[in-house]
């Protein structure tokens, strides 16, 4: 436990202080001051040593017993941590900064933070939270797929009709009046922020020079999107949570 919150602060302050930087330039230039030289590589050899402590232990692990080995997620999770952390450690040496370093390192860090909650388990006062979180989850997971149904279908709705509605707007090809998406990706993903309580209507047609039908009709589409994706569905996922609270 006490090695893996060790990984964890330093691994925190690498990225943060390391990693994060605003333009692409190695970690370490013939500029940077010695003592910033000596902290990094200090921080990159404790935690070289770290993960690979954690990698005998796996490695051990499995010898002792393969199959429940295999059976436990956590044991994806630390595998995935040591890998993610080498990965991070490979690229800032190669100084790929852009294209891969930041998103592989912002992952690793997110994915190592969430392995808290494996710990967490151990103690009284947050057992029962993880267990409810874990319960939740499981409950939850076709209501996800009634929601994603939803999403998709109020998505495909919204993204069919701005178009007319934009270029009679316009009177052109532009697309500055699409006020879903120039693509469906962008309007499930603005679909996605209605279910979240993101009312953005700052793009909607006004009324004058539109189709008065489509003009009225993606009004009502819009209020049946909320009605059904925001107070229905949102209802159930809480009552659905209640339940799960109860029985756990």
């Amino acid at each position: 436990m006490y090695p893996f919150f060790a990984l964890l602060f330093f691994f925190t302050v690498y990225t943060m202080w390391f990693v994060s930087y605003v333009d692409d330039v190695p970690s370490i230039t013939s500029e940077t001051p010695f003592m910033q030289i000596a902290a990094y590589y200090m921080l990159v050899v404790i935690q070289l040593a770290m993960v690979g402590y954690f990698i005998l232990v796996e490695i051990q692990q499995f010898l002792l017993d393969k199959l429940e080995y295999i059976s436990s997620f956590w044991n994806y999770t630390d595998l995935l941590i040591n890998s993610l952390c080498l990965m991070v450690f490979i690229l800032d040496f190669l100084g790929d900064r852009q294209s891969l370093l930041r998103p592989v390192a912002s992952s690793t860090l997110i994915i190592v933070w969430v392995k808290l909650f494996y710990y967490m388990r151990a103690y009284d006062s947050t057992s029962q939270l993880i267990r409810m979180i874990i319960e939740t989850v499981k409950d939850i997971r076709y209501f996800l797929f009634v929601l994603l149904i939803g999403i998709f279908g109020f998505a495909g709705g919204f993204y069919i009709l701005q178009f007319g509605l934009a270029k009679l707007q316009t009177d052109s090809d532009s697309t500055d009046h699409l006020f879903v998406g120039t693509n469906p990706v962008l309007a499930v993903i603005y679909i996605y922020q209605l279910v979240m309580g993101n009312f953005n209507l700052g793009n909607y047609p006004e009324y004058e020079n539109v189709n008065i039908f489509e003009f009225y009709f993606i009004w009502f589409l819009f209020v049946v999107s909320c009605l059904f994706l925001v107070i229905v569905l949102m209802n159930l996922l809480i009552a659905i949570m209640g339940s799960t609270f109860q029985k756990v």
